[in-house]
């Protein structure tokens, strides 16, 4: 009977286990060192559960108490095991897929420690007399590891939100191209460094008439297929920015780059824009260059510089028959 209340014991254990892989599995977890945490997790789940019910078997009769062990490690688990499932697939999901490396790296440190502190805990227990005080413990150590993983949650939320917050302070939402407040920030950089750098400014030819004809979302389809496009013709060439509506800025660092002309002006030569399923007529993009220090000191001066060079070739388009708006 001994034996067979142990292997029993046992195969909760491995079930509850099993399961903590099942679940991270399924959700997506797939990086070696998550997985190894969350058998960390899982087993010390299943030391604490243990220990409770071996220390709660202490106070039934002697010849009882395997099987005391065995009901109370039931009660414990089907107790607790809806509150660790909504933990795991939840909190500890989360904790994995959104916390920074440096979290999951304290975070598995930590669930290593757990794991060798409460088989410890478990063998010091064995040799002391007072069964309350050891229970009292336990339970202790387990509310410690409960406000252990939660404050490692609240952590890894707060992060996430900051994290999420700065990206939408810094990125267009219908692009996902940086945006004027982060161009403003880069070059106010740039500025101090004096490092020479040049932007184009570019600005899209009669996009009014994409909203007029196809509608606003159709306008955004446009951008988007702009942006991917331009963004893949100027990769590793300098950093691309929407500041406002169809206009758009390309930093480059350091002096004015014909390869980057070059590339504009071969997108200029496309026929249609194709985003998805959506198609529309290109019609082109204007554009202006200036460099800093040679043709402005400062970031007002600079910025206007491009913009009448934009126009200035806005103009000649469209007396060369470009339909321009």
């Amino acid at each position: 009977m001994k034996q067979l209340l142990g292997s029993l014991a046992v195969l909760q254990a491995v079930f509850v286990n099993l399961y903590t892989f099942y679940s991270l599995y399924k959700k997506g977890i797939r990086r070696l060192s998550d997985l190894a945490m969350a058998l960390c997790m899982s087993l010390v789940y299943s030391f604490l559960v243990f220990l409770l019910a071996k220390r709660s078997a202490l106070f039934v009769q002697s010849r009882l108490f395997y099987n005391a062990v065995f009901l109370f490690q039931t009660v414990l688990y089907l107790g607790s095991i809806y509150f660790y499932c909504y933990f795991l697939q939840q909190k500890f999901w989360f904790l994995l897929n959104n916390a920074g490396r440096k979290t999951r790296i304290l975070f598995f440190i930590m669930s290593v420690c757990w794991l060798i502190f409460l088989p410890a805990a478990g063998v010091l227990f064995s040799f002391g007399d007072n069964r309350l005080f050891a229970l009292a413990v336990s339970l202790v150590i387990g509310i410690s590891i409960v406000l252990s993983c939660e404050v490692f949650y609240c952590l890894s939320a707060a992060g996430f939100e900051a994290e999420l917050f700065k990206k939408r302070s810094e990125f267009d939402v219908t692009t996902g191209l940086r945006n004027k407040s982060s161009f403003y920030i880069d070059l106010e950089m740039l500025l101090e460094t004096g490092e020479p750098f040049t932007i184009f400014f570019m600005d899209l030819d009669n996009f009014k008439s994409i909203n007029d004809l196809y509608g606003h979302n159709a306008g955004d389809r446009y951008l988007q297929a702009f942006s991917e496009i331009i963004g893949k013709s100027l990769f590793k060439l300098g950093q691309l920015y929407r500041i406002s509506g169809d206009e758009f800025i390309f930093l480059h660092l350091g002096e004015q780059n014909e390869e980057v002309i070059q590339r504009i002006h071969e997108i200029n030569e496309m026929k249609e824009l194709i985003y998805g399923e959506h198609k529309f007529p290109f019609l082109g993009v204007s554009y202006g260059v200036s460099t800093y220090p040679c043709d402005a000191a400062g970031l007002a001066e600079l910025l206007s510089e491009a913009d009448m060079k934009m126009y200035r070739q806005k103009t000649v388009r469209k007396e060369n028959g470009a339909a321009i708006g």
